[in-house]
């Protein structure tokens, strides 16, 4: 981003405003806490596709009722290693924290527990959730379906869902090595924020409704279909998430997961999570002194030609986090006129950036 025509803002002002805006539709406010800091985290990564653009869609979704906040969730079966929850359609976010917390206390016992969760909306950033289990020494994973945007391979359908997955492995003083990744070549949420910008992407990227390749999110939006990454192999890992989360949970899966649009939609996406307890295998200190020694390896390699250095999964994010939060957290003219708006529209106080000329 260009920061000369952005306005800057704390991670604070976005989540305070994101709670206010959220609480002012019926969300708990431990609920609104817990949705603005999965959001407001994928700010501070940079990951600005995943981050406060998407306020003014979960609102609306909570208005329209696509979304449920008087809801509880349910344990439907209960084991020591294992769980399936009912989030009753309820807040995706909420729910994968409760359910990562769960994973983690089965693991706590049993040194490795996964905790499935079915009619539950998205948790668009799939990291959030997962880091949890860094906090108590685990390894934590989880991954959902989605609606189904993508064609299979030689096909004009739509039949898959971007379908995310996502690792978190703690290290000793390096980063923690966190993988959060879509089974496409990039999340959809990319796509809309090329759509929202009116700018080009690359054509690798994916197809129009025929199938032929395009630079113009547009014509992904209307009918065409992201890539796969790593071609068939993207699908492959793309149908085994599906089958390991909508089909097993008794979810939606394929054309029976909703996408957000129109906003009452019910989305009834499976989600599942794990926790491994590190210590069950080996000591906890003697893990993450390895961990260490393989990201220094690996990042030791020669370099290309082009390349000052090699980043770990989940590096350029920690990285990115440091610098806005001393230097604050841009976004551009057109997005904070869409949280301008929401603002007037919920009659709540507008934001004010930290280089506001107000």
């Amino acid at each position: 981003m260009n920061t000369g025509t952005n306005k800057i803002f704390t991670a604070e002002m976005l989540r305070s405003f994101s709670e206010t805006c959220l609480q002012s539709v019926g969300t708990h406010k431990a609920d609104s806490v817990i949705i603005a800091d999965n959001m407001v985290q994928a700010n501070l990564r940079g990951e600005d596709s995943h981050g406060v653009q998407l306020l003014p869609i979960w609102v609306k979704r909570i208005n329209h009722g696509g979304i449920k906040t008087n809801v509880t969730m349910e344990l439907v079966e209960d084991h020591p290693s294992t769980a399936l929850l009912n989030a009753n359609d309820g807040i995706g976010q909420v729910a994968a924290v409760q359910a990562m917390h769960l994973a983690v206390k089965k693991a706590t016992q049993t040194g490795f527990a996964l905790v499935g969760v079915q009619h539950i909306s998205s948790y668009t950033n799939a990291k959030h959730s997962t880091m949890i289990a860094l906090d108590h020494k685990m390894i934590g994973f989880s991954m959902s379906n989605a609606n189904p945007i993508l064609f299979a391979p030689g096909g004009i359908t739509h039949r898959i869902g971007t379908n995310p997955i996502a690792f978190a492995v703690p290290a000793k003083h390096e980063f923690p090595v966190v993988l959060d990744m879509s089974t496409a070549v990039v999340g959809h949420e990319r796509i809309r924020e090329a759509v929202r910008q009116n700018i080009p992407i690359p054509s690798e990227w994916g197809v129009d409704k025929a199938g032929n390749p395009t630079n113009d999110p547009n014509d992904i939006w209307e009918g065409g279909s992201l890539n796969h990454f790593g071609g068939y192999k993207g699908f492959g890992l793309a149908v085994i998430i599906e089958a390991l989360t909508g089909v097993l949970m008794d979810a939606g899966f394929t054309t029976g997961v909703s996408e957000w649009f129109p906003y009452e939609n019910i989305e009834d996406r499976g989600k599942l999570f794990g926790a491994l307890n590190i210590e069950h295998f080996i000591n906890y200190d003697t893990f993450t002194s390895r961990v260490d020694t393989l990201i220094r390896e690996v990042r030791a390699s020669k370099l290309a030609p082009g390349f000052e250095r090699i980043y770990l999964p989940g590096e350029k994010g920690f990285l990115e986090s440091n610098k806005r939060t001393s230097q604050g957290i841009p976004l551009d003219a057109r997005m904070v006129e869409q949280l301008e708006a929401l603002a007037l529209e919920l009659n709540v106080s507008k934001l004010n950036s930290l280089n506001s000329t107000e």
